[in-house]
């Protein structure tokens, strides 16, 4: 009974006129809304923006304590998921011969091919042999999957998988945390 009260508080909320939005990273997900998401405009202009009240402040780099830096950190991926959506936004309606202001579509980089693979191979091996081919190792996924699972234990041996790069993430993150120890470190004297 209790959630079905909660519940039916809620969706009152948010058929209101002035629904409470409160961004967050679940919520905002799949929003249709989210480019234009007055809350979520506040909130990624709350984790960026600089009291510039303080000029004095402002000169100085360490005056943001770690836990505004960590608040910063926490809405990282909701904030760049709304200037992603904000570019899609914008792209839409350029896309669309729409105006954006200060925005225009422009033709991006591409790369050169060759027009008719076939006939640029011929040519090619007549001018260069057989140095118009580059070969290289498979990788350990493709050695794998061409000597397939019985055969694949042979070069086993042959395979390192390194460390991977540090990351940062929340707390709530199931992996163990890494950090420096002794053992990280040859002995000096």
């Amino acid at each position: 009974m209790k959630w079905g009260e909660w519940l039916s508080e809620r969706a009152n909320e948010a058929l209101s006129d002035s629904p409470q939005r409160v961004p967050g990273d679940e919520q905002c997900k799949f929003c249709k809304a989210m480019p234009t998401c007055p809350a979520l405009m506040d909130l990624a202009h709350k984790v960026i923006a600089t009291d510039f009240d303080n000029m004095d402040a402002a000169d100085n780099p360490d005056t943001l304590s770690d836990e505004r830096l960590a608040e910063a950190l926490s809405a990282k991926k909701l904030v760049l998921s709304w200037f992603d959506a904000v570019e899609q936004h914008a792209f839409q309606k350029l896309e669309r011969g729409e105006a954006f202001p200060g925005f225009k579509l422009v033709e991006g980089r591409s790369l050169r091919q060759w027009g008719d693979d076939a006939v640029a191979e011929q040519i090619l091996v007549e001018l260069l042999g057989d140095d118009a081919y580059e070969s290289k190792l498979l990788s350990v996924a493709k050695a794998e999957k061409a000597l397939g699972k019985k055969r694949s234990g042979d070069i086993a041996n042959l395979v390192t998988k390194p460390r991977g790069k540090p990351v940062i993430v929340p707390e709530s993150d199931k992996r163990p945390a890494i950090g420096a120890s002794e053992d990280d470190f040859d002995d000096i004297s």
